[in-house]
């Protein structure tokens, strides 16, 4: 019988993030899209997601090399696309929420994995095409995105979007 167990796994999810600070909600999912979403104690919501489908580059901005290194990550205004090659195995992105954001989501397309450091945070956050990790809502702080393919392909073409809603 699936609903209790259904059940059950949403009030051990309420009870995990029930009294933490910064809350992080895991949500399984057995497509290829991944999001998930929680609400924190700095009063905005946000989600993450990723998807390994046919890459737009409509409305986003290329990478500029170099961008090898955390020093050289260049600014996510929007989305920013780009590509990895085995010359260029790393990219790495940066950027900070606007003052008057209320929710944010952070999306990405390309077989690559994510490693999302914030500013005054003691972990990282690990994304991949079939992981499921809330990105946190915080507010004045840099978050520093690394970028990696899943795979070392010839060409591993990628997109992140930042989606902040006021």
């Amino acid at each position: 019988m699936e609903a209790p167990r259904y059940f059950l796994g949403l009030a051990l999810l309420f009870v995990a993030c029930s009294g933490s600070e910064t809350q992080d909600v895991l949500q399984g999912s057995s497509s290829a899209t991944n999001t998930s979403g929680g609400q924190n104690t700095s009063g905005g919501q946000q989600s993450s997601g990723g998807t390994t489908n046919p890459i737009s580059t409509a409305n986003c901005t290329p990478e500029q090399e170099r961008n090898d290194r955390r020093g050289e990550a260049n600014v996510i205004d929007g989305a920013r696309c780009g590509e990895l090659t085995p010359d260029d195995q790393v990219d790495f992105l940066t950027f900070k929420l606007k003052a008057t954001t209320k929710q944010m989501s952070l999306n990405f397309q390309g077989n690559v994995k994510l490693k999302i450091e914030i500013e005054g945070q003691r972990d990282a956050i690990e994304l991949s095409p079939t992981s499921n990790v809330a990105v946190p809502f915080v507010m004045g702080k840099a978050y520093v995105v690394e970028i990696r393919a899943v795979e070392k392909e010839a060409k591993t073409p990628w997109r992140i979007d930042v989606i902040e809603t006021s």
